[in-house]
């Protein structure tokens, strides 16, 4: 695998179609040089461009790799051998694409009835995996999903938060959603993540307006939703794993966000 310099007037790098991952093989090796992007399938994209970027990033002097390891607020970072793609970061978390690496992190949260009470109990195994590689497809499809919450200080997972593209009684909306391993409660990781998720919208989207649709039950949820300037807009009924489950839809606009986060940091 490893070339020698004279090779290096052109190379194949087998990228992801997603961009930043191309920007992150374009930033890699300052000097003239010819990508050609070949899609493949997601599951050996991220190795074959590992093994192509080691060898890049062990050309760089340790001044350059700091510089390329800052490169934008989103960019891939290695996670277990493999290429995750980081979208966003708070005060202590990380928010990053899931892997099938955080199955068992996944678990903790989806097969615990503490957490699960708005979705009528505790998901299977079966249930954790279709969630997953229902994520899987979100990253591919849509650039969005739930994402693994991630603390700063320990790289452990403490839930999942992300940005979906929901129905609501007819209705095409983007939600942000929230879900945390019961430990894990209480620290005010959901209002931060959110929040986090809710400014991406409108910066990065270009989103006018954000959602949360939370069960009626789920109370935790829409105090989350409360106390980051959210608003009840609807309500529905959602039929789910047999249950006709009423449901409130918190809506709140881009230029409402910034103004309560203004007047909310002034307090």
């Amino acid at each position: 695998l490893r070339p020698t310099p004279q090779s290096w007037t052109e190379l194949k790098v087998f990228s992801c179609s997603h961009p930043a991952n191309q920007r992150f093989a374009m930033m890699a090796y300052r000097k003239p040089i010819n990508l050609q992007f070949t899609k493949l399938k997601r599951g050996l994209t991220n190795n074959l461009v590992l093994c192509i970027l080691l060898i890049i990033i062990d050309e760089l002097t340790i001044n350059e790799a700091t510089l390329f390891r800052d490169f934008g607020k989103v960019w891939p970072f290695l996670d277990k051998g493999v290429f995750i793609e980081m979208i966003l970061k708070t005060k202590r978390l990380i928010l990053r694409e899931m892997t099938q690496e955080d199955f068992p992190d996944l678990c903790e949260i989806l097969q615990d009835s503490r957490v699960m009470y708005a979705y009528e109990g505790a998901f299977t195994n079966q249930e954790v995996q279709e969630w997953l590689e229902k994520q899987f497809t979100r990253y591919r499809e849509d650039n969005i999903g739930l994402w693994a919450a991630v603390d700063r200080e320990n790289n452990q997972m403490v839930g999942q938060v992300g940005l979906t593209w929901q129905d609501a009684a007819g209705k095409r909306v983007l939600e942000v959603g929230y879900l945390l391993k019961y430990r894990f409660w209480h620290r005010g990781y959901a209002l931060e993540a959110a929040k986090g998720c809710m400014d991406y919208a409108f910066r990065h989207m270009g989103a006018e307006k954000v959602y949360s649709i939370i069960r009626d039950n789920n109370t935790a949820s829409q105090k989350v939703a409360l106390h980051n300037g959210m608003k009840p807009e609807f309500t529905f009924v959602k039929h789910y794993r047999g249950v006709d489950m009423p449901h409130i839809v918190f809506s709140i606009s881009k230029e409402e966000f910034y103004q309560y986060d203004a007047i909310f940091h002034k307090c």
